[in-house]
């Protein structure tokens, strides 16, 4: 099939090419790949730097093919299709980059951040979920194949890769060099595991007899999801129960309807309850010997400095 091009404008791209639905077989991702080495073939042709073949990767018709069936967040997808994802994948790929230099790499370049299709800048841990959780193998195997013939299509036209875009932070031996997202997942559990003995005794949601799934797991997957930057309900719940050891889950309607039955009162005694809980069994094992304060800072960023009344 041939591959339309247009001269006046850059790159070629050919919508025919991708008129196959690759949410209904693994095998239709094969026609991806081709179609893709097929068109950057052609565009070696035309491109003369880097710059193009950023306009190589924002002008493939990706948003032709659902790439539902290698979704594992399908329903709960979150503000971006699977399309733009696949895109920005391929564009870390190509340069042989982590999650961390794509996100300095889109930061520095808002222009072409909004040729790929976010709106916003996601957050690095945003990517990462893409690439590990959400994409399915074939999904990232085929993105790699699409990379490489990008970049053999580039060599040939002697279109040279940027380096590797440097962090603002200083080189520390001493850093640690896990990524911000593990870091904080790790430390989420580390707390829960500590905490969750009282906040389940201490926390009940008002439902029938005929519920099905254990209010545990709606305790659990409210401090997973509030440990989390850009987590919420609605898509929060894909995330988590790659996670959990719970067979159910509650979905992200079931979640806010269930939290959003009860009343302020009705939180504000059971975190005392659950504070009070805590703070006994610290003293119980000698970590707290002199009178306490506790409060939660509700200010997002603006903290806290007056003088406790």
């Amino acid at each position: 099939m041939p591959v339309s091009a247009d001269s006046t404008t850059g790159p070629p791209t050919s919508p025919h090419l991708f008129a196959v639905d690759t949410g209904t077989s693994g095998g239709d991702l094969d026609d991806v790949v081709a179609a893709v080495t097929t068109i950057a073939q052609s565009w070696g042709e035309h491109a003369t730097d880097y710059g193009d073949i950023e306009t190589l990767v924002c002008r493939l018709p990706l948003d032709q093919c659902t790439f539902s069936s290698h979704d594992a967040f399908v329903p709960y997808s979150g503000p971006y299709p699977m399309a733009i994802h696949v895109r920005a994948s391929l564009v870390k790929e190509i340069n042989g980059w982590d999650e961390t230099a794509l996100h300095d790499h889109l930061r520095a370049n808002p222009s072409f951040r909004q040729g790929l299709g976010f709106e916003a800048l996601p957050n690095q841990s945003t990517f990462w979920r893409a690439w590990n959780h959400r994409f399915s193998a074939d999904l990232c195997n085929a993105i790699r194949e699409c990379a490489a013939a990008i970049v053999r299509a580039a060599r040939t036209g002697n279109v040279s890769l940027p380096d590797r875009i440097e962090t603002d932070k200083a080189d520390d031996p001493h850093t640690d060099d896990r990524p911000e997202h593990q870091l904080i997942v790790e430390k989420t559990d580390e707390v829960w595991q500590q905490a969750k003995p009282f906040v389940c005794e201490a926390f009940a949601l008002d439902r029938g007899q005929n519920w099905q799934i254990h209010q545990n797991a709606f305790w659990e997957q409210h401090a997973y999801m509030g440990m989390r930057e850009d987590m919420y309900a609605a898509s929060g719940p894909a995330s988590f129960c790659l996670d959990t050891t719970h067979e159910r889950v509650p979905s992200g309607s079931t979640h806010r309807y269930q939290i959003g039955k009860l009343s302020v009162g009705d939180i504000r005694s059971m975190l005392r309850n659950t504070t009070r809980m805590l703070i006994a069994r610290a003293r119980q094992h000698g970590e707290l010997t002199d009178k306490l304060w506790a409060a939660i800072d509700v200010t997002k960023g603006f903290p806290f400095t007056r003088n406790v009344e």
